[in-house]
């Protein structure tokens, strides 16, 4: 039987809150600015653009354009991949997120420091902490949290350096205090193969005290279809897992999948959060109820800067953003991106005070 560690969550929840109640949101990105210039001053990036002459927000805009992946791989990256040693950010680069969201189709090898392991950890208990302000009563670490996601086997590209899918990145980095309330266990988190993983997951899930679900929303829909074949019978979530609290989803966006989301949660305790969460970076989560936006992590190791999607090439931060305006994203992050420009959409919403 799993320790319930939910109490011990509470009691870092109800700091947070605090702490988050308190924030002024400009105040932390400039202050995150400031920390990840200065941890990199002394990379061939941060040499090449002057870090020790920028003292705020407009001197590194000026020093930093706005650049492309294609831009970060051919300048910064390609003649030492795989082994970046103090290139954009300090110390030898131990992850590369792999992914394919360029025009042309191409496999993007997206760079993830410790720094940035430890910052989406950050996140996800920021997904919990917003969870128990809405319930109260939650004991969503009193079991299993099932996090659907590729394989832990990740590929050796150099001494030190690994890579993978980010959410397998995730899974081979959980700290041994967390393993007991993360599932799959290990043998089943290496599996790399789809059909031979879910094939696997469904009787040892189904055995399992499952309290939350986190994955993107097809594949959540996939494996769910499969638990329910297994118990003949069965239509809703609550059948399989009577204690389930949270279903976490990201990665694309939810709207065609709400309504039979909504029709499997029937007669469940649960509810949903969307997180964005990109390779390059934990961007936003859910604060608040389904429709009702998501906050920026401020204070997390992401400084986010915004261009018009009209292409005037303006430079926004969150001091000089409007609403109801469409932004691109455009991120520095504490794995090395600098003005990266992510290319998805934001817009700012008024929001009435909690």
């Amino acid at each position: 039987m799993t320790f319930d560690a939910t109490p011990l969550l509470r009691i870092h929840a109800r700091r947070r809150q605090a702490a988050l109640a308190a924030m002024d949101p400009i105040a932390a990105q400039e202050r995150t600015l400031r920390r990840l210039v200065a941890r990199a001053r002394t990379t061939r990036f941060g040499a090449a653009h002057g870090f020790e002459r920028i003292d705020g927000v407009a001197a590194y805009q000026r020093a930093v354009p706005v650049r492309p992946y294609e831009s970060f791989w051919r300048d910064w990256w390609s003649a030492d991949f795989p082994s970046l040693s103090d290139v954009t950010w300090p110390g030898l680069m131990p992850f590369f997120a792999q992914s394919s969201g360029t025009t042309s189709g191409a496999t993007k090898y997206i760079p993830v420091s410790r720094a940035m392991v430890r910052a989406n950890r950050r996140a996800a208990l920021d997904v919990l902490v917003h969870h128990l302000a809405a319930r109260p009563g939650s004991r969503v670490l009193g079991g299993a949290s099932f996090i659907l996601g590729g394989s832990t086997d990740l590929i050796r590209r150099a001494p030190g350096v690994r890579s993978g899918d980010l959410s397998g990145i995730a899974a081979a980095t959980v700290p041994a205090w967390a393993r007991p309330w993360t599932f799959p266990p290990p043998d089943l988190a290496l599996v790399a193969d789809w059909d031979e993983k879910v094939r696997r997951l469904v009787p040892a899930a189904l055995a399992a005290d499952i309290r939350s679900l986190s994955g993107t929303p097809s594949w959540l829909l996939l494996l769910i279809d499969r638990l329910l074949e297994a118990r003949p019978g069965t239509r809703r979530l609550a059948e399989l897992f009577p204690r389930l609290e949270l279903v976490i989803h990201g990665g694309v966006a939810f709207p065609p999948y709400r309504s039979r989301f909504a029709t499997l949660l029937e007669g469940s305790r649960a509810e949903t959060r969307e997180v964005y969460a990109a390779s390059e970076g934990f961007v936003a989560l859910a604060d608040r109820g389904p429709g009702e936006g998501l906050r920026l992590l401020v204070d997390n190791g992401i400084f986010l800067e915004f261009e018009p999607v009209s292409g005037s090439g303006e430079r926004h931060w969150l001091a000089t953003v409007e609403t109801g305006v469409n932004y691109a994203a455009v991120l520095t992050t504490n794995a090395g991106l600098w003005s990266y420009r992510l290319g998805d959409t934001v817009t700012f919403v008024e929001r009435d005070p909690p």
